[in-house]
């Protein structure tokens, strides 16, 4: 509960604990153990001890994959959590194949089209993005966000989430036309989950402005422009750095 509150301060000591404990019950090898080690990474990782973090990822991997078999669905969570480290340190020649594995691994388990698959592509495509490896990253963003909606429907937020990569990946390849569509798409979709004056309907606005402002289509950008500060003003104040 700490850790998904970023709390990670709290959280330390008492993972720390529990693993001793574990530890002296079950033996340092255990799943148990190792579970522990997996959850305890992204603690140290927030704290910015990356390389520890990694250090204990790498050995709940080792554990997981001993005590069960390497195409266990732990040892894909595990595979997935320390590429996630990897990519963070700037190690994306190692992080990929782990990725790739994670991925194999979970569509075999779950099949092509479970949300956990979608979990692991659209962590792959950020990679691949990031590498400015578009070309790549697109269709795997693609196939997210048909899981995404296939499981969520397409007004959950983690499905605008997974259409703000696409449009990203679509602007960086220069494909405007698709970009404006689904930013608008985008825009309709948030302002029916959250409301017409939220602060995520207002960067949707600010970023399709941006947008229509490269097109030329300055008479569209500007009522967007504008709609999107007089949000950020309503939400933030008009001195806020927003």
């Amino acid at each position: 509960m700490l850790r998904r509150q970023a709390k990670y301060d709290e959280a330390e000591p008492l993972y720390r604990r529990a693993l001793a404990i574990q530890e002296m019950v079950h033996g340092p090898g255990h799943s148990i153990v190792a579970n522990t080690l997996d959850n305890f990474a992204p603690v140290l990782s927030g704290q910015g001890e990356h390389s520890e973090a990694e250090l204990l990822c790498r050995r709940a991997l080792t554990m997981i994959e001993t005590a069960r078999r390497r195409d266990h669905p732990q040892v894909a969570v595990t595979l997935n959590n320390l590429a996630g480290l990897l990519q963070h340190q700037d190690k994306y020649d190692e992080a990929e194949p782990l990725y790739r594995r994670a991925l194999s691994i979970e569509e075999e388990v779950y099949g092509p089209d479970h949300p956990s698959v979608a979990c692991i592509l659209n962590n792959l495509a950020i990679l691949l993005d990031g590498q400015e490896r578009y070309d790549k990253a697109e269709p795997l963003y693609r196939r997210a966000l048909a899981i995404g909606e296939a499981v969520h429907g397409p007004d959950h937020p983690e499905v605008a989430n997974m259409l703000n990569n696409l449009i990203m990946v679509l602007m960086n390849q220069g494909k405007r036309d698709e970009a404006e569509s689904l930013y608008r798409r985008t825009l309709a979709t948030e302002e029916a989950v959250h409301g017409s004056d939220h602060p995520e309907v207002a960067s949707t606005l600010y970023k399709l402005a941006i947008l229509l402002d490269k097109l030329e289509r300055c008479d569209e950008a500007e009522p967007l422009y504008r709609r999107a500060l007089a949000i950020e003003e309503a939400v933030h104040g008009s001195d806020h750095p927003e």
